[in-house]
């Protein structure tokens, strides 16, 4: 195969996914389960709509890269600052000391964000659709001085990989975390 390297052509191929496993269960598997557990797995029936609704999440949304200097990035930093704190509203998502009252790790918002743009997307996602909540929790967050930001990307970023939703190789913020599956 000329023009592949022969890194490419060596390399493991992908585990296999949660998915695959679940779909291959045959009725020892469902016995034990029923005998552990007196009834048999629901959550182990994967669908079709299931894998293809894994696939959009591996395709479309967990494997973006992160833009950093984006407008798209600058527009969720201030919809996000803006619902957490209405009455000091941003135009532009400067660096500043602000962003860490919401529990950013620095002045720089953008080098928090380090696996992807799906943890920005998910914080931005709760922001705009839970602004009161957001509100509360960061007011509580800066009270006990809890990096709230962070723990939003470290959660989001946990998830991802429990699930195995990434194509690359990542590090979970968990030190031997398991994967479901």
């Amino acid at each position: 195969m000329a023009g592949l390297s022969e890194s490419l052509l060596e390399r493991e191929p992908k585990r296999r996914r949660l998915e695959d496993e679940l779909a291959e269960w045959g009725w020892r598997d469902y016995a034990r389960c029923a005998l552990c557990f007196g009834r048999r797995p629901e959550a182990a029936e994967v669908s079709q709509s299931e894998r293809q609704a894994l696939q959009e999440l591996r395709d479309r949304h967990c494997n973006l890269p992160f833009a950093p200097a984006s407008a798209e990035t600058d527009k969720q930093l201030c919809a996000i600052w803006n619902a957490a704190y209405p009455e000091e509203r941003i135009q532009e998502a400067d660096n500043s000391r602000r962003w860490r009252r919401l529990g950013f790790q620095s002045d720089t918002p953008r080098t928090d964000v380090r696996s992807g743009r799906f943890p920005l997307d998910q914080f931005h996602y709760f922001a705009l659709t839970y602004p009161e909540r957001l509100q509360h929790m960061s007011k509580q967050a800066l009270d006990l001085d809890y990096p709230l930001a962070i723990s939003c990307f470290n959660l989001s970023h946990m998830v991802v990989v429990y699930f195995d939703l990434y194509d690359s190789e990542t590090v979970s913020p968990v030190a031997g975390a398991h994967q479901a599956g």
